[in-house]
């Protein structure tokens, strides 16, 4: 079996922010990839050779919708949007041939997974019910899990956890108003195709982009502070309205 191997692949995105180019600078590395964000255009250059082209999109792909793409990308007020234009291999010539394959278990596998895709292994894939909550965001980003619901398995779940609002609201110091407010979103509005559930007086409508990405960036400020309490880690700022985006 011969499985082709590219070197040197570089995959690009355009980033906007409320329709035009993003002027952020941003630069990360992780054990897969260097990124670079300048200028409205992200470039994902790969530290490892891939079997196609294709493939390095996807894996770019990948992490835009991923937990970690969220934490690292989708901060401050206005979101931002990922576009892959394309992907090249700078000075490589051709292909480099591999003879056989290799299949690896255990620590190894771990080890592998955790250079290819480190994306995968979020701070918190430790603790069951953190990590049940990420699971669930990326179904969410993937497609795979209405917004309503997201929003409302998270402060239920964490509610239940913490024994209550109020409680919860104590112990990952996040000012009561914002969770009054998310468990009003994703109980009383939704059309018949996003709801979670329709009552008396329900606002029957899909939620507008900036009730979309409000919603969003809560859930990630639940689970994250879930995450590093459940993980012994000291809460100091307390999350209130003014320091998450504008509805």
């Amino acid at each position: 079996m011969r499985v082709p191997e590219i070197y040197n692949i570089e995959v690009q995105c355009w980033v906007f922010e409320g329709g035009t180019p993003s002027n952020w600078q941003f630069s990360f590395e992780n054990s897969a990839f260097i990124l670079e964000l300048k200028n409205g255009q992200a470039n994902f250059r790969f530290k490892y050779p891939l079997t196609s082209m294709k493939e390095a999109e996807d894996r770019v792909a990948e992490f835009l919708k991923s937990w970690e793409g969220d934490i690292l990308l989708q901060t401050g007020p206005i979101r931002r949007h990922f576009e892959i234009r394309g992907y090249r291999a700078p000075g490589h010539g051709g292909m480099v041939w591999v003879h056989g394959s290799l299949s690896v278990a255990g620590d190894l596998a771990e080890a592998n997974t955790r250079q290819q895709t480190p994306w995968r292994r979020h701070p918190y894939w430790k603790e069951p019910l953190v990590a049940a909550l990420v699971r669930r965001y990326e179904d969410y980003r993937c497609g795979r899990e209405r917004l309503s619901v997201l929003g409302f398995l998270c402060l239920s779940a964490l509610q239940h956890a913490f024994g209550g609002r109020k409680a919860l609201a104590g112990k990952l110091k996040i000012e009561l108003a914002v969770l009054n407010e998310l468990g009003r979103l994703v109980s009383t509005v939704g059309s018949y195709g996003s709801a979670r559930k329709i009552n008396p007086g329900h606002d029957l409508r899909d939620f507008s982009p900036e009730e979309e990405y409000w919603i969003e960036s809560v859930t990630r400020h639940l689970i994250v502070r879930a995450g590093d309490l459940f993980k012994g880690r000291a809460l100091v700022s307390i999350l209130t309205m003014q320091d998450l985006p504008q509805l």
